[in-house]
């Protein structure tokens, strides 16, 4: 699950503590995981003049699935650009920084529906200028700026000192790095449905579904609405549009607390206060080695 992916660190720190036999306390971390959902009575799907969409925010069911947690097949060379022989892997969630949502559209009208005929926006009530979402072929063109998993591959590399990346000699060129990173997402991109696209068309009594990707963090998508807009629901005899209809979707922020049990290495739902609290004051455990389990609190006195 994603919120696991998250405190990976954190949880390779609470297994070396817990083995360390002169450590006999430790003190726990907090994560918080920000994920959006559709807002109080904003139905999921709706239906206009023969149109229905039906949209939904990534759940951790997608962050399942290959093309949301990919392994990327990263080779590294040395200094004499000799390729490694074994294949480095990372492992970063396709939508880092991006807000994703899973979307079905249904065409119950007796024309083909074009996507390109409409527009697919992020409509921030601070701005006065809408977000448009993700065109497979226009971030296909620009991988490197519109996914932001490829700098933070390049910094886990570049900056990696020891660890996974060990046997590596880290001192190929920038270009050469950023090449091989640009290249392994880019394979991975292709592999997603993009639902909002310029040759993305849809037959009478045919429904299609695909993901669609907005360049905006989800702490800060929360207080817009998604909106599809000038979706043709009827034509004329000559196929020109001759009615628009526009769905919108407003979205909220839903903010998950966690800690880490160091008895199950596991992160435990908390609440907010709780978080909150914890970033202050973190709880502590001492470690039992008769019941062989960390305590809450502070170790017995002797």
């Amino acid at each position: 699950m994603k919120k696991n992916y998250l405190l990976l660190t954190v949880l390779a720190i609470l297994s070396l503590s817990a083995n360390v036999f002169s450590q006999k306390t430790f003190t726990t971390k907090y994560t918080k995981v920000v994920k959006i959902v559709l807002a109080d009575g904003i139905n999921s799907s709706q239906s206009i003049e023969g149109i229905t969409i039906e949209l939904k925010p990534v759940t951790d069911a997608d962050f399942e699935k290959p093309i949301f947690n990919p392994t990327f097949n990263l080779k590294f060379v040395d200094v004499n650009h000799k390729i490694f022989a074994e294949q480095q892997v990372g492992r970063v969630y396709l939508d880092y920084q991006l807000s994703a949502f899973n979307v079905t559209i249904t065409n119950n009208t007796d024309h083909i529906l074009k996507m390109k005929d409409s527009r697919l926006v992020y409509i921030d009530p601070n701005s006065d200028e809408p977000i448009t979402a993700y065109d497979k072929q226009t971030v296909k063109d620009d991988i490197k700026n519109s996914f932001p998993i490829c700098q933070v591959l390049y910094d886990k590399i570049a900056n990696a000192k020891g660890g996974e990346y060990k046997n590596c000699n880290l001192q190929m060129f920038v270009f050469e790095l950023n090449d091989e990173i640009v290249k392994e997402v880019k394979s991975v991109v292709d592999q997603v449905k993009f639902i909002n696209g310029f040759n993305m068309e849809i037959l009478p009594g045919m429904k299609a579904s695909g993901y669609v990707f907005f360049p905006v963090k989800p702490e800060n998508i929360s207080d817009g609405k998604l909106s599809f807009i000038d979706m043709v629901s009827k034509t004329d005899a000559a196929g020109n549009p001759a009615s628009k209809v526009r769905f919108d979707y407003k979205t909220k922020q839903i903010n998950y607390c966690y800690k880490v049990d160091p008895n199950t290495n596991q992160l435990v739902s908390i609440k907010e206060d709780e978080y909150n609290k914890g970033l202050i004051t973190p709880e502590s455990f001492w470690w039992d080695r008769k019941q062989k389990l960390w305590i809450s609190g502070e170790p017995p006195k002797k």
